[in-house]
């Protein structure tokens, strides 16, 4: 508990709390752009040891990984064109198991089982993995969740979709 001097008066405690109010204030602000990484720079915290550097395979190497996913020896790595698998279970000599080109912006990744569920937040022309981007204010727009099964790592196969509503405004229902 903060104990304030009786002496100088109501003035005298008003300073103090001031200066505790500034002090709780500059303790909370945000990190400068001098500890911001550049761009190619890799940077871990003093718990984390960076052991392997596997780059995403061609046929979704110009995408953006978004999400990723762990399960057993197995991580699923979400990506805007896609997703892929690696094997883990030697961190030294991770590998890519399978890739997966089926674009959908985010395709944030669940793995449950054999199963692998990816969804996406980009209005497409339909559900299928050679859809299209189109404009959400389209009715028949399509967003959701893509269901794939994974028991074969080396062969994922696109099962099924759930749709999901879209936030799109001035679109009739």
């Amino acid at each position: 508990m903060l104990s304030i001097p009786r002496r100088g008066g109501l003035a005298g405690r008003f300073l103090v709390l001031v200066g505790t109010a500034a002090a709780l204030t500059l303790s909370a602000i945000p990190a400068q752009a001098a500890d911001i990484p550049g761009t190619d720079q890799v940077v871990t915290s003093p718990n984390v040891q960076h052991v392997t550097n596997v780059p995403k395979p061609a046929s979704i190497a110009a995408t953006i990984n978004t999400d990723i996913a762990f399960q057993g020896n197995y991580a699923y790595v979400g990506n805007y064109g896609g997703f892929s698998i690696y094997d883990i279970k030697n961190p030294k000599k991770t590998a890519v198991v399978s890739s997966v080109v089926c674009p959908g912006s985010q395709m944030d990744l669940s793995v449950y089982g054999d199963l692998l569920f990816a969804s996406v937040d980009s209005s497409r022309n339909n559900d299928s993995c050679s859809s299209t981007p189109q404009p959400a204010t389209q009715k028949e727009s399509w967003e959701g969740i893509r269901i794939f099964d994974v028991s074969d790592k080396a062969n994922p196969r696109y099962i099924k979709s759930v749709e999901s509503p879209r936030a799109a405004p001035n679109v009739a229902r």
